[in-house]
């Protein structure tokens, strides 16, 4: 089985479009730093993705070894404190994919050489195992939400699997 780490945005987003399940459908287990805990479900509670992270038994707490070195991440890459311990747990951990949107985060990772990947992309492997039956609706649903993700994105999306494109 492959080692997924993520931080709190793909856990939230999927969430808040009802399609936090696929994570375990897709990759099994899904490790998740305290800090990342504790931003979706203690500082999150009543929001998206609280609920499902607190109960779901294919989520596995794991805290990163290197503090120092969350610290000097957070402090270079100008990240947040939960997005520079999923990259160090990632790193730590040698994993075959780490989940993050957040576009500082995404280069940091991909420049220690981790394989990234983000909610959209989540979505787009469930759509391709046929977990997801419209992924056009679940675009729509995650454009309508709270999500930053830029309409240019998400039709671009769309367009890689030939689908109408939102308007």
């Amino acid at each position: 089985m492959a080692i997924v780490v993520s931080n709190a945005s793909p856990l939230i987003l999927l969430s808040g479009v009802g399609e936090f399940t696929r994570l375990h459908d897709l990759f099994g287990e899904v490790r998740i730093t305290p800090q990342v805990f504790d931003e979706v479900v203690i500082r999150g509670a009543g929001r998206p993705g609280a609920a499902e992270v607190a109960a779901a038994p294919f989520i596995r707490k794991q805290e990163a070894a290197g503090i120092r070195r969350i610290q000097d991440l957070r402090d270079q890459a100008r990240v947040a404190e939960g997005e520079a311990s999923t990259i160090i747990l990632a790193d730590e951990l040698k994993a075959d994919l780490v989940l993050i949107d957040e576009k500082a985060a995404r280069q940091a990772a991909k420049a220690m050489g981790l394989k990234v990947a983000g909610t959209m992309r989540v979505l787009e492997f469930a759509f391709e195992r046929k977990l997801i039956a419209d992924l056009r609706a679940t675009h729509a649903m995650l454009k309508a939400g709270s999500a930053r993700i830029s309409p240019e994105l998400l039709n671009a999306s769309l367009a890689r699997f030939g689908l109408p494109r939102l308007s």
